[in-house]
């Protein structure tokens, strides 16, 4: 996990560039944990997979976290499998590793979408569109995380700036409400291995349960002003979270007196139409199992060959002097393999036709159709 999450959030940002990026590692890690569970042994698909998700004792460490509990915080791991006829076998597994509910397989996304809604508080309405799944949908793999938590030294709100200026990477400004708080905190300042950015550690939770869960926010450059910024400060800062464990970075912390300013903000990603991970995936070495003709790999699941049509994602994140709320929903759709392989060449657009004497390669007639008479 350490490798996969900053990994697979440094192909999103290169993908997005400026744009906004949130995204739930442990859902997608999650998610492809439970794909894992129903590959064939030795197959392409399951060595991919297992160079991603790591160890063993990675995936007992993530899968651990479903018992973790704290005064203060609601955090929710969801996993559901909606299919007809998948390997009970399989089921079961899912359910012991991950709590896996599982459903009939729907004609619609609808009740799909209101499970996901339901496991994150509507944070994440839908993760399909309204419209009907299709011929060769066979089964959709969901994994949902849901994190809601006050802060351990929440904000005064009587201390927050209303309508101050906020400097978008493109040098254009809007108006932001800054929370404001002078306090002792974990902060990080001027970290090389984050590029010269600096950071304020924020614990979750009431002070009891104090530093299990915690919001790190990241200045990029350690500049004191915009006109200083540069874009390549936060290139820096993405290459030094792929290149460096969050564990060692916070050892660079240190407990002190300081002043913070934060934005109360909502961050969604991917609601609007649902995140493909599909290419992000394949450039991360999992590609087999989107490949159509590799689709006997995943044998533990069904008795029929299936393969990954897409995975998608979404999140949402609000953050405010209480505290955060934040959850996202990962999808896996799996459809199978066509009955009929065979190539099939429908000439339903213009085309050109040439009659030819094969022995020497001589064109009788070439023609090109585009608006004939049909008979």
């Amino acid at each position: 996990m350490s490798a996969f999450a900053p990994t697979l959030f440094a192909e999103v940002c290169a993908d997005e560039g400026a744009g906004n990026v949130l995204l739930s590692p442990l859902s997608m890690y999650q998610l492809l944990a439970l794909l894992d569970l129903g590959t064939t042994p030795d197959s392409d698909t399951y060595k991919e997979l297992g160079k991603l998700l790591g160890e063993e004792e990675d995936r007992a460490n993530v899968n651990s976290l479903r018992n973790v509990t704290a005064e203060g915080i609601k955090f929710d791991l969801a996993t559901s499998v909606w299919a007809n006829g998948l390997k009970r076998s399989f089921i079961r597994k899912a359910r012991k590793r991950q709590g896996a509910e599982s459903f009939p397989l729907p004609s619609t996304y609808e009740p799909i979408n209101e499970w996901v809604s339901d496991q994150t508080n509507g944070l994440v309405p839908e993760l399909f569109g309204d419209e009907d799944m299709g011929d060769g949908t066979e089964a959709l793999l969901i994994q949902t995380v849901y994190f809601k938590g006050i802060w351990t030294k929440q904000f005064n709100p009587e201390l927050t700036r209303m309508g101050e200026t906020f400097t978008k990477s493109d040098g254009t400004e809007t108006s932001a409400n800054l929370m404001y708080a002078k306090q002792e905190m974990n902060i990080i300042l001027n970290s090389d291995a984050l590029g010269g950015a600096s950071a304020v550690i924020l614990d979750y939770g009431t002070s009891g349960s104090a530093g299990e869960f915690a919001g790190i926010f990241i200045l990029p450059g350690g500049h004191d002003t915009w006109e200083e910024y540069g874009s390549a400060d936060m290139e820096s800062l993405l290459s030094g979270l792929a290149t460096h464990p969050l564990t060692d970075l916070l050892d660079e912390s240190v407990t002190t007196t300081a002043r913070v300013s934060l934005p109360r903000f909502k961050l969604e990603f991917g609601l609007n139409e649902p995140y493909s991970m599909k290419q992000v995936l394949k450039r991360m070495g999992m590609t087999s199992a989107f490949d159509e003709a590799k689709s006997w790999q995943f044998e533990k699941m069904s008795n029929q060959d299936l393969y990954v049509d897409d995975i998608v994602h979404g999140a949402a994140m609000v953050v405010n002097e209480q505290g955060s709320e934040a959850a996202a929903a990962s999808g896996a759709r799996m459809r199978g393999r066509s009955a009929d392989r065979s190539p099939y060449l429908i000439f339903d657009r213009p085309f050109v036709v040439i009659i030819m004497h094969r022995p020497t390669g001589t064109p009788l007639f070439m023609g090109k159709l585009e608006d004939p008479e049909f008979i």
